[in-house]
């Protein structure tokens, strides 16, 4: 993960130098009078914003493999999504073919899946921010903000399956098998704040800002992978007569606080542009006893003067 988080930031600091350039090719033919200090920010802006986004992983645990009941309560393990998706509907006990021995190349019956076999390692990669900004300029340097961001999550973890050592060869214990879990998960989110340009550069000054933070979260994909076999985890028949049961735990709105610091550069009269490390401290409202957890953000935002 902090191998990821210096590569983004890389990548934005070489975007930055561009773009610093052109701001200060544009202020050199401007005249004297109007490159004396900051300028004015005053009025509304509009505009974009492109990131990287750094989950914290606490809420990825949804994605463990048990799934919830009727009743919201986490599945025990013979109740469990994988159980049930791997042992009972496609272990031939269902009166089909021994599906999970094909994939493995073994015959039926010669595999086994337990409790000790379900996920590990669950975690978030890191995605794309992309948003829209507005803000309002009530000073030179003062501005009430409002973002709309969006991001699309990929979680990733492992689980095993073991197979019998081959009849008549010398292996003593079982092979383990690993294979990937996958799902996707989309999260919005809409931020109310203040921001302040601080220093009187012409061109670049240090900015901040901070606010609250509405978010949602829901989860849109959740499958293992056994070889070529790929078993969905997102519709289940439930026992009692409960079809496609989703869990309320899949999706919920949640709240919190963000800021942000970087840098503030003038591009022109009308666009501008801020290099921003954007933290957050909110809940992320899935899964079972969802807490508060600092969650993180680097960005590029341009705007434009209406």
């Amino acid at each position: 993960m902090n191998l990821q988080k210096n590569l983004t930031l890389f990548l934005l600091l070489l975007l930055f130098i561009p773009l610093h350039a052109w701001a200060q090719e544009d202020m050199d033919n401007l005249d004297d009078t109007e490159v004396i200090g900051l300028q004015s920010i005053k009025g509304l802006h509009f505009g974009f914003n492109l990131g990287a986004y750094f989950a914290n992983d606490y809420p990825a645990m949804l994605y463990d493999g048990y799934g919830f009941d009727i009743n919201g309560n986490k599945n025990t393990f013979i109740n469990s999504l994988m159980y049930r998706k791997i042992v009972v509907e496609n272990s031939g006990q269902n009166g089909q073919g021994d599906l999970i021995a094909e994939q493995l190349g073994v015959q039926a019956g010669q595999w086994s899946f337990d409790e000790s076999n379900m996920p590990v390692d669950y975690e978030y990669k890191t995605s794309f921010l992309l948003g829209l900004h507005f803000n309002y300029g009530f000073s030179k340097r003062e501005a009430f903000i409002f973002n709309f961001n969006y991001t699309r999550l990929t979680v990733t973890a492992n689980f095993t399956i073991e197979t019998d050592p081959p009849i008549g060869s010398n292996q003593l214990y079982p092979s383990i098998h690993n294979y990937p879990l996958r799902g996707t998960e989309d999260r919005t989110f809409i931020q109310l704040g203040y921001s302040r340009i601080f220093g009187n550069h012409k061109v670049i000054n240090p900015v901040a800002e901070a606010g609250i933070s509405v978010n949602y979260a829901g989860m849109q994909k959740y499958f293992i992978m056994i070889e070529d076999l790929k078993l969905d985890l997102t519709t289940f028949n439930y026992m009692y007569g409960y079809t496609d049961y989703k869990p309320e735990q899949y999706t919920g709105w949640g709240f919190g606080a963000f800021a942000g610091m970087g840098a503030y550069v003038r591009l022109s009269r009308k666009y501008s542009l801020e290099v921003l490390y954007s933290p957050s401290y909110e809940k992320i409202n899935i899964g079972l006893e969802p807490k508060p957890k600092l969650q993180q953000a680097a960005s590029i935002r341009i705007y434009y003067l209406l």
